[in-house]
C-alpha cells in the first residue's frame, strides 16, 4: 500500500512487500482528480542480471467522496493482450 505518511520509503522496502510505504512521488498529487478514469500499470527494470515476474495486481483509489478498484488476477494480461 503507498502512503504519504508511511514510516518507510518503498525504496528501502524489500521484496515481498507487506503493509505501507512512502511512493517515490507524493500522491497528494492526485488531490482533487478524479479516479474513474483509464490506468495502466508500466513495470521497467534497468538492470540485466536479475529477473521477475508480476503474479497479480489491483489498485484501489480512495477520497472522501469516491472509491475506484480495478485489477488484474495475472501479470501476462495488464498490457491488454
Amino acid at each position: 500500500m503507498f502512503d504519504d505518511e508511511a514510516a518507510v520509503t518503498i525504496a528501502s522496502g524489500t521484496a515481498p512487500f507487506t503493509g505501507s510505504y512512502r511512493p517515490q512521488a507524493l500522491l497528494s498529487g492526485f488531490d482533487g482528480l478524479t479516479a474513474n478514469c483509464n490506468w495502466s500499470l508500466q513495470i521497467t527494470d534497468g538492470y540485466s542480471v536479475d529477473t521477475g515476474s508480476l503474479t497479480a495486481w489491483s489498485i484501489t483509489i480512495a477520497s472522501s467522496t469516491e472509491q475506484f478498484t480495478e485489477n488484474a488476477a495475472h501479470g501476462p494480461n495488464i498490457d491488454g493482450s
